[in-house]
């Protein structure tokens, strides 16, 4: 029997991160003005972490 292990690199755990996204891409939705598309026919990729070393 093998399990998995849902803990990304930076530590958090995967349902940790995915509400985070969820949360990011909504702020994103609601308060980010994208002028390039018509607001409605869009789907922002949001980024809520990065390691720029």
């Amino acid at each position: 029997m093998t399990s998995t292990v849902n803990t990304l690199p930076g530590g958090q755990d995967l349902d940790s991160a995915i509400a985070e996204g969820a949360r990011a891409y909504e702020l994103d939705r609601k308060h980010v003005f994208h002028s390039w598309s018509a607001q409605a026919q869009i789907t922002p990729m949001t980024i809520v972490a990065a390691d720029g070393q």
